[in-house]
């Protein structure tokens, strides 16, 4: 099973019920990239074409864990099939999942649309949130997990998760930060994709800058806005 169609699927969703709830200029969704590493960025990858209107303000607080099991599994129940397997609808997972969602500020998100999938004997966990802060549908963020049922155990795979759910408006100033402190090693690149990372302690985000023409050429940064570093991300 493709996690790049739960992506679509999860997308394609979630603008729908956001559209739904009172918010302006809805329009469809293109096909997401079957892995975010693979992407050239949210402007391009997921182009603003169902923009929202945001009902709070970013949080001050640092990235957490807004949800505990119980939450998650009722959040999963009310969606139910044939959105999620069955065998996913379980104490254990839902612990698993609530201890592995974060959001940008700790706060609950807006929307979250879960999406399961179980072939023989595994199966695989979507879930894409919807930050009550988001200007954009696409400025979400999406989880992908496998996972075993009896086991309860999650398992990410490729370049997952793929955290769009941060204040976009702070683009340039990531961008300017990370050029700052690289001492002129980013000249002769372009920014291509953020993604903010989570982490209790320090805000992260993890920039991506390429020169357009070669892939050899790509540079994955993780940028610490606490300390004010940058380090290079090895892949």
């Amino acid at each position: 099973m493709g996690q790049g169609l739960l992506t679509h699927r999860a997308l394609a969703a979630l603008a729908a019920a956001t559209c739904a709830i009172a918010l302006a200029g809805c329009g469809s969704l293109p096909p997401s990239p079957s892995t975010p590493t693979a992407s050239k960025g949210v402007s391009e990858t997921f182009p603003p074409a169902t923009p929202v209107v945001p009902v709070a303000t970013p949080g001050a607080d640092l990235a957490g864990r807004p949800y505990d099991g119980a939450a998650v599994l009722a959040l999963m129940r009310a969606q139910g099939l044939p959105a999620i397997d069955p065998a996913l609808l379980d104490e254990g997972v839902a612990a698993a999942v609530a201890d592995n969602l974060w959001t940008y500020d700790g706060q609950p998100y807006r929307r979250l649309i879960f999406e399961g999938r179980c072939e023989g004997a595994g199966c695989a966990l979507g879930v894409t949130g919807l930050p009550t802060f988001a200007s954009d549908a696409t400025f979400a963020d999406a989880y992908r997990w496998m996972i075993e049922p009896g086991a309860a155990a999650l398992r990410t795979e490729g370049g997952w998760p793929s955290l769009s759910g941060y204040p976009h408006e702070l683009d340039p100033e990531l961008e300017a930060e990370a050029r700052a402190l690289a001492g002129g090693d980013l000249d002769d690149l372009q920014l291509s994709s953020i993604r903010w990372l989570p982490d209790a302690e320090d805000r992260l985000f993890e920039l991506q800058f390429d020169d357009g023409l070669d892939q050899a050429s790509v540079v994955y940064l993780l940028l610490n806005r606490t300390d004010q570093t940058l380090e290079r991300v090895v892949r």
